[in-house]
């Protein structure tokens, strides 16, 4: 339908609406922007690294390994698992579920650890800081 037609059909007051509605989604009528036709943009917070799934044991004295369970925000991540005190650290990818288990790290229970994952488009998170517990839920501590 042309806009001519378009404008007898609706009348002419609707027209200017309909034209500026169809400049925007492309429709021809309008060269250049028209105030309106920008979606606005809402910056999305960066991903987080989920406590309540990861969980520390403990293979060997002096040893500890990071293992999350399945979790969609941590789904084809790449882990980061830091050592405070050393600096010592592991990378890992989760599975497409978001599963993964590191190999192990040099640190003893009560020790303080940095954790962070960057998504597949690269989307990295803020650190997460934890003190190292065996076996025992993970809480957030203050980063040094």
């Amino acid at each position: 339908m042309s806009a001519r037609a378009i404008r007898r059909f609706l009348g002419r007051a609707l027209a200017p609406l309909l034209a500026g509605v169809l400049a925007c989604a492309g429709g021809g009528l309008a060269v250049g922007s028209l105030p309106g036709c920008s979606t606005p943009s809402v910056p999305l917070p960066p991903p987080e690294v989920d406590l309540r799934f990861l969980a520390f044991s403990s293979p060997a004295a002096g040893q500890v390994v990071l293992s999350g369970m399945p979790r969609e925000t941590h789904a084809s991540a790449t882990i980061f698992f830091v050592h405070e005190r050393s600096g010592n650290g592991i990378i890992t990818q989760a599975a497409s579920d978001g599963s993964f288990t590191t190999m192990p790290l040099s640190a003893q229970e009560g020790d303080a650890a940095r954790i962070q994952l960057e998504t597949p488009d690269g989307t990295l998170s803020d650190p997460t800081c934890v003190t190292i517990l065996i076996g025992k839920p993970l809480v957030a501590a203050a980063c040094q």
